[in-house]
C-alpha cells in the first residue's frame, strides 16, 4: 500500500472537500447555505421558535396566564368562590367555614361550640351557662339548693328539700325514727316492758300455776285433781288404784290412799267391809276382790313394762349396747371379747390385723401408721377404735382421714349430684322430657302444626 506523508495526506483532504464547502477563512456569504459561517436562525431560515426568538405563547414555552390559557384560578383571574379564595362566610363559595369566629359564633354544627360564651346567640341558656350545679341556680327550673352542700342555699333540714329527714333532723316521732323506748314504741320484748302475756312461760312474770293458761298445770300447782290424773302409769278402770292413789303412785299404802278411797266413793260407800269405819281394811277388801293394778311404771325393775333404755329413769345406763342411743366410742366399745381376739394379752388387731398393745389406744399419740410395733406400721385411726379413741382426727371430709368421704352428706365440697344424691333434672343430667326442659316435638308434647307431624289441612291449609 501506498505511503504518503503528513502535509500531503492533509492537502489531499482539502483537495476533495474544495468543491463542496468554501475554504474555512476564505470570505462567503454568511446566508448562503454553503458558507461555512451560515447561521438558519441569524437569515432567517429556521423556525423562530427553534432559534428562541419566536413568540412564546406560540411557541408554548411563555406563561400560561398571559398567553390566556392558563387555569383562571392559578393567574388570578378566576371566580374566588369557585377558586377558593373567596368570602369563608358565603355558603356558595368552596372555602365556605361556617365555624370561623367572623362568620357568626351561634352554629350548633361547630365542634367548638360553646353557646355560653356568646350571649347573643339565640340559644343562650342562663341557667345551662350558670357554671354550677343547676341546682344552685335560681334562674334554672329545678333550683333546689337544700341538699347540695355546694349551693348557698344549703339547708337540708327545710321541709321543702327533697332529702329532708325528720329523724335527722329532729323532728320526726322517735318510734318513727327507731330512737324511742321499745316499751313506749310497742316493739320491745313483751317480757321485758311488762305488757307480756302472764302465760308465756318464756317471761320471768310466768305463773305456772295461773288456772287461766293452757299449759297450766293441776299436779305441780298441787290442786285437787280427779283419780289417776297425775300418775301416768294409774288406770281409772282399775278399782285395785284406790289402794295407792290419791295423785301419789307411790306403792305405799297410807292415809293419803285412805283419803282417796273417800272422795272416789264417798263416805258412805267407802266402808266396804261394813264396820262402820273407813280405814285401811277397806282399801284391803278392794285389793282382795280386784287384784293390785298392773304395773306400767318403765322405770320399774318389778315391772313388766321396765324399759332399760328410758333415759328418764334412774337405772338408764348410757353404754348398754341394747339401747339405741348407745355410743360406741364413749363406753369403750372397742374393747375385744378375748374370745375374739387373735393377738397375745395385752394386744389387740389394728385397722388392718396387726397386732399392738392394747394401750396405744387413747394414748395421746395418734396411729396412723406413724410408730412401728415389730417392725409394721400400726394404725388404729378408724371408726373400731373411734379414731384411736380421739387421738386421730378421723374426718370424713378431711381428705388426709383414712375415713375420708367426699359424698359424706355433711362435708361443705359434698357435691349432690356428682354422688348422686340430687334430681337429675336439678343436676342437668335427667331425661330432658320428663325434667321439663326437652324439646317438645321430640317429646311428643309439642304442637303437631309446629313440630310437622300435624294434619296438612288444618296445619297449613293443604287440604
Amino acid at each position: 500500500m501506498l505511503k504518503l506523508s503528513s502535509m500531503c495526506r492533509m492537502w489531499c483532504v482539502i483537495a476533495l472537500l474544495a468543491p463542496v464547502v468554501a475554504f474555512a477563512g476564505e470570505p462567503c456569504d454568511p446566508c448562503d447555505p454553503d458558507c461555512w459561517e451560515y447561521d438558519p436562525c441569524m437569515c432567517g431560515d429556521a423556525d423562530p421558535c427553534e432559534c428562541g426568538g419566536g413568540d412564546p405563547c406560540e411557541c408554548g414555552w411563555g406563561d400560561p396566564c398571559e398567553c390566556g390559557d392558563g387555569d383562571p384560578c392559578d393567574c388570578g383571574w378566576g371566580d374566588p368562590c369557585e377558586c377558593g379564595y373567596g368570602d369563608p362566610c358565603d355558603p356558595a363559595c368552596t372555602n365556605y367555614d361556617p365555624c370561623l369566629y367572623e362568620c357568626g359564633p351561634c352554629n350548633w354544627d361547630c365542634p367548638d361550640y360553646d353557646p355560653c360564651l356568646y350571649p347573643e346567640c339565640p340559644d343562650y341558656d342562663e341557667c345551662y351557662c350558670f357554671g354550677g350545679p343547676l341546682e344552685c341556680n335560681p334562674l334554672c327550673w329545678d333550683y333546689n339548693p337544700y341538699c347540695n352542700p355546694e349551693c348557698a342555699g344549703y339547708d337540708p333540714c327545710n321541709p321543702a328539700a327533697d332529702c329532708y329527714d325528720p329523724c335527722d333532723c329532729g323532728d320526726g316521732d322517735p318510734c318513727d325514727c327507731g330512737t324511742g323506748d321499745p316499751c313506749d314504741c310497742g316493739w320491745g320484748d313483751p317480757c321485758e316492758c311488762g305488757w307480756a302475756d302472764p302465760c308465756d312461760d318464756s317471761c320471768d312474770s310466768f305463773d305456772p300455776c295461773d288456772d287461766t293458761c293452757p299449759n297450766f298445770d293441776p299436779c305441780a300447782c298441787g290442786e285437787d285433781v280427779a283419780l289417776c290424773q297425775c300418775n301416768p302409769y294409774c288406770q281409772e278402770s282399775c278399782p285395785g288404784n284406790f289402794a295407792d292413789s290419791g295423785g301419789n303412785f307411790d306403792e305405799v299404802i297410807d292415809i293419803n290412799d285412805v283419803l282417796a278411797l273417800l272422795s272416789g266413793f264417798g263416805t258412805a260407800n267407802a266402808d266396804i267391809d261394813g264396820n262402820g269405819t273407813t280405814d285401811i281394811n277397806d282399801l284391803l277388801v278392794v285389793i282382795a276382790n280386784f287384784g293390785p293394778c298392773p304395773c306400767a311404771d318403765p322405770c320399774n325393775t318389778d315391772c313388766d313394762s321396765f324399759d332399760p333404755c328410758n333415759v328418764e329413769c334412774d337405772s338408764y345406763d348410757p353404754c348398754n349396747s341394747a339401747c339405741p342411743d348407745y355410743d360406741y366410742c364413749a363406753c369403750s366399745g372397742w374393747i375385744l371379747d378375748p374370745a375374739d381376739n387373735p393377738c397375745d394379752d395385752g394386744e389387740l388387731p389394728d385397722c388392718f390385723g396387726n397386732c399392738a398393745p392394747d394401750y396405744w389406744v387413747g394414748d395421746q399419740y395418734c396411729d396412723d401408721g406413724t410408730y412401728l410395733w415389730n417392725g409394721v406400721p400400726i394404725y388404729l385411726n378408724c371408726d373400731r377404735y373411734c379414731c384411736d379413741d380421739g387421738d386421730c382426727l378421723c374426718d370424713p371430709c378431711d381428705p388426709a382421714s383414712p375415713n375420708y368421704d367426699e359424698c359424706h352428706p355433711d362435708c361443705p365440697d359434698h357435691d349432690p349430684c356428682l354422688c348422686g344424691d340430687a334430681d337429675p333434672c336439678d343436676c342437668g343430667t335427667g331425661d330432658p322430657c320428663e325434667c321439663g326442659w326437652g324439646d317438645p316435638c321430640e317429646c311428643g308434647d309439642g304442637d303437631p302444626c309446629d313440630c310437622g307431624w300435624g294434619d296438612p289441612c288444618e296445619c297449613w291449609g293443604d287440604c
